[in-house]
């Protein structure tokens, strides 16, 4: 049976229930939860208190030193054989302000660094405060010189600003170029509140009307001197995907290559271009001016890279794969790994031979299920890609 709530339980509860627990903590801030918090002491019975009158007495006399007095509940109770005591029967806690002083210093300098974040954003437009109340546990972690710079970002950043710009160029003024990109999650959140427009949330770039940031580079290496005369050159560049769709290729034959370091041990062939290192980022291969050229898939002998042979042929039916066959792998088995996590679904777009080996791969028919293209040996990798060169 309880025998009293002490001073140091109200505390300790106190702590764990409505300081540590940010949703009830928060409820508080918002005023979505009211005040006052009471807690029940659960004063000693009378049997209680006759068993041990020592420790009625400390109960007694720790809730007459709490301070302030104002905020313990009392009762007179009849106690038999003991006679009348007032008896502490709740705390109640009328104010915030009295809970963190309750707390502690932790407290009292964690909320007065709270406020003055609040005060911050407030001189910027007095909506934002349910917002930064909601996003403290944030923007607390920022340092001072970054909730100042976020403040004066939230006046300046308009809709369309970045027209034709890439992030980090739009024109903000004191404002560092990595600063809207780090926190480009948190400055949605709260431009929202100011436009009263729930659609901001995570589409930062799209609301400043800012370019995406290119994405999927893909290293393209050209194979002969003619075709690297073309590329100003170069003996590789790297190309993000939606330029590589608009950018035709110099060359009359295109070997796409799985594998990075595969691609890097390719040899010269005339007229050609390798693009190398996609894995499974082959969406750029819809591109029209591909329709026009000789194109070779070279991937991994495993589920998933016969699912990205699928893919590619999904947008380009005349594609010709390349060391990707029952043959090779017949020639190569004892250089095969295991693959941990094949490929659940069953490819739409390969041939049927290609399909029963990727059933025979699945159903584990060799001495392994995967043969990596870092497996090959060369001499067989330059005579088969000579071979399609050739025809």
């Amino acid at each position: 049976m309880s025998w009293g709530v002490t001073v140091d339980e109200v505390l300790e509860q106190l702590r764990q229930k409505e300081w540590e627990r940010w949703d009830r903590l928060r409820g508080l801030l918002l005023k979505e939860r009211s005040l006052p918090l009471r807690i029940s002491l659960k004063a000693p019975t009378g049997r209680q208190a006759l068993d041990d009158f020592a420790r009625f007495q400390s109960f007694l006399c720790q809730w007459q030193r709490w301070e302030p007095a104002s905020q313990v509940q009392w009762e007179r109770k009849n106690y038999q054989k003991l006679g009348e005591y007032q008896v502490p029967v709740a705390v109640e806690i009328q104010s915030l302000q009295a809970f963190f002083e309750i707390l502690g210093t932790e407290a009292i300098t964690k909320s007065r660094h709270w406020e003055w974040i609040i005060s911050q954003f407030l001189s910027v437009d007095t909506r934002l405060t349910a917002m930064v109340i909601r996003q403290l546990p944030h923007l607390e972690k920022l340092s001072e010189v970054d909730i100042q710079a976020m403040a004066n970002l939230l006046l300046q950043l308009q809709p369309g600003m970045g027209n034709g710009l890439y992030l980090r160029a739009i024109p903000v003024k004191g404002i560092d170029t990595k600063f809207i990109e780090n926190y480009s999650g948190l400055i949605s959140e709260l431009l929202s509140a100011i436009h009263d427009d729930e659609t901001i949330k995570n589409r930062l770039v799209e609301w400043l009307g800012c370019k995406e940031k290119p994405k999927g580079w893909l290293i393209i290496k050209p194979l002969c001197p003619t075709t690297r005369a073309q590329l100003l050159g170069l003996s590789e560049l790297k190309l993000a995907t939606d330029s590589l769709r608009e950018m035709p290729l110099p060359g009359t034959h295109i070997l796409v290559v799985e594998n990075e370091e595969s691609g890097f041990g390719l040899p010269e062939l005339p007229h050609t271009v390798a693009v190398i290192g996609g894995g499974k980022n082959v969406a750029w291969m819809n591109a029209d001016w591909l329709k026009s050229r000789s194109v070779g898939y070279w991937g991994d002998i495993d589920t998933w890279g016969l699912s990205i042979l699928s893919d590619v042929r999904g947008f380009l039916p005349e594609v010709k794969p390349l060391m990707m066959d029952t043959a090779t792998v017949n020639t190569f088995s004892k250089r095969m790994s295991a693959e941990n996590n094949p490929y659940p679904n069953q490819p739409v777009n390969l041939f049927v031979d290609e399909l029963i080996l990727f059933n025979d791969l699945k159903d584990g028919k060799f001495e392994n299920t995967r043969l990596e293209q870092e497996r090959l040996s060369q001499d067989y990798i330059q005579q088969n890609l000579y071979d399609w060169s050739a025809a």
